[in-house]
């Protein structure tokens, strides 16, 4: 049977993360057949968007769920479910420093286009999985780094929306300073 564009840009994905080892790649995945979205878990760390100072800033609890700063670590994942607050236009990763997360997805109650931007510095090392469930167009321009505290691969998967990075891909299964 006949390779898909999808599989045949995820093959080539997979190909140049592989080839390029610890090396930058920029990649722009159009489509993928995946298997969906997980529900969220009582770990999770769920971003809402509320931010009452329009900053989209992780550090600010108004755009977390229940108003509470997340726990971050390989067991919880993190979650875009929703944008409450309309003048919350950035995903702005401002603590400086790496941290970590199981896996980082959109939900398909995520219906606006962001980018998840760093302006300290730093970056987000996720065990496999970056999946957009949103049927809007996510964009990751910031550092990440796959494959984390264990994983045998990572996953790129734009379920029903794009995913486009334009920062730094890592793929090199050791946690970043």
């Amino acid at each position: 049977m006949k390779p898909t564009l999808a599989e045949k840009t995820l093959s080539q994905a997979r190909a140049q993360l592989s080839a390029t080892g610890r090396g930058a790649v920029a990649i722009v995945v159009a489509a993928l057949v995946a298997i969906g979205s997980s529900p969220a878990s009582a770990a999770d760390m769920v971003w809402v968007g509320n931010d009452s100072q329009n900053t989209g800033n992780f550090k600010n609890s108004g755009n977390w769920q229940n108003n509470a700063l997340p726990s971050w670590g390989y067991t919880n994942s993190l979650k875009f479910n929703q944008n409450q607050n309309s003048n919350v236009t950035t995903l702005n990763y401002d603590w400086g420093e790496w941290r970590q997360v199981n896996d980082i997805y959109w939900d398909s109650t995520f219906t606006v286009s962001r980018t998840l931007s760093a302006s300290n510095g730093g970056g987000i090392g996720f065990k496999t999985r970056i999946e957009n469930n949103s049927s809007f167009t996510q964009t990751v321009a910031m550092e990440v780094s796959g494959g984390q505290d264990g994983a045998s691969d990572i996953q790129l998967n734009p379920v029903n929306g794009s995913l486009i990075f334009s920062g730094t891909l890592w793929n090199d299964a050791a946690p970043r300073p």
